[in-house]
């Protein structure tokens, strides 16, 4: 009897399971259908292309300003962040890599992270500037 009932069991179970999967596939359908056309309607790569624009834009200008003020807190939460650049000669930096054991292949990053406190004849140190843009610049009171 036991046998029985488990089996009773695991059929309403299994035919529990199908219906969910069938309804979740059903319901998964529309709202992809629902997107589409939505994305269709946004004329999404518009907008995105849209936005690279302005972003572009937006950086152009930052970097302006930044360079003209040192300012690096700009009007509507855009940011200015510089970072350490290294250009080298990579056949240079694997030489003196091999010549100190350090490695079998330049491992760039350890070799960046040497670079900052020794003095490389062969590598040169600048700054990149990187605007930085806050999630929900619109919400943002100054560009209401």
């Amino acid at each position: 009897m036991i046998l029985k009932e488990n089996l009773i069991d695991l059929k309403e179970v299994m035919i529990y399971n199908e219906t969910t999967k069938s309804l979740i596939a059903e319901i998964k359908k529309e709202m992809e259908e629902k997107i589409s056309k939505i994305k269709e309607e946004r004329k999404v790569l518009e907008y995105e292309a849209k936005e690279n624009e302005l972003k572009s834009k937006i950086i152009e200008s930052a970097k302006k300003e930044f360079k003209e003020t040192s300012n690096k807190k700009l009007l509507g939460g855009i940011g200015i962040r510089e970072v350490k650049e290294y250009g080298y000669c990579e056949e240079d930096a694997f030489k003196w890599a091999k010549e100190h054991s350090l490695c079998l292949q330049l491992d760039k990053k350890a070799f960046e992270g040497l670079a900052k406190t020794q003095n490389f004849d062969f590598v040169e140190v600048g700054n990149i500037v990187q605007v930085t843009f806050p999630k929900e610049i619109f919400l943002l009171e100054e560009v209401k």
